[in-house]
């Protein structure tokens, strides 16, 4: 917490969410009591293994007025094969720049990485709630989220900043159990899921899925 906190560069609010009912719910939860009731312009939700970078504030202020097509912002995760691979970087368009700001805008259907997401606060309330399921680890949610985003009219964007910092330490051997539980269940329902967000996969994407079993 120390580490997240010596990057604020600006007033932030800074809120530890319970996500022991799952990260839907935890996260259902800020947008009602916590977006809702703010009245900063910019709306983040950040996982417990991830630390920013130094310039992240700035570089998301800035982008705000360079780019306002964009409803939601990640941060590039550093040009390492093993995060292009991360963030699907084969559906991500070429950097841009406007103004101060160098980005690349997704593709249509394409999401942003859940480690850390930038909302405008407006476009985060407008999105709305998630669905709850049975599974607390939810394989489509940020698939879901994004494309809220992007149905309601607007990019989503990396920034170009300092990359994040993702610390790895262990979970315990139930937990990790129970995630792949879980996962193996949301698979299931997640073309359903995902048509709810306005932007369904297209039935080519949903019969390749099919057929590699996942």
């Amino acid at each position: 917490m120390a580490r997240i906190q010596s990057t604020f560069a600006m007033p932030t609010e800074f809120h530890v969410l319970d996500g022991s009912d799952g990260k839907a719910a935890a996260l259902n939860s800020a947008l009602h009591n916590i977006a809702a009731k703010t009245d900063a312009d910019i709306y983040v939700a950040l996982d417990d293994d991830t630390v920013p970078g130094a310039d992240w504030q700035d570089k998301l202020s800035a982008a705000l007025c360079d780019v306002p097509s964009v409803g939601a912002w990640g941060l590039w995760m550093g040009d390492d094969p093993i995060m292009l691979e991360y963030v699907g970087v084969q559906r991500i368009g070429p950097w841009q720049r406007s103004g101060s700001t160098e980005y690349r805008v997704l593709e249509r259907g394409h999401h942003l990485v859940g480690c850390f997401l930038a909302y405008r606060t407006d476009v985060a309330l407008e999105a709305g709630p998630q669905p709850i399921t049975d599974q607390k680890y939810q394989i489509w949610e940020d698939a879901w989220r994004g494309r809220r985003v992007q149905a309601l009219g607007y990019d989503l964007a990396f920034v170009r900043c300092e990359s994040p910092v993702v610390v790895h330490y262990p979970d315990p051997a139930e937990y990790e159990v129970r995630k792949r539980i879980e996962i193996e269940a949301s698979r299931k329902i997640q073309d359903r899921v995902l048509a709810t967000s306005g932007i369904p996969d297209p039935w080519i994407v949903r019969l390749k899925r099919r057929l590699r079993g996942g």
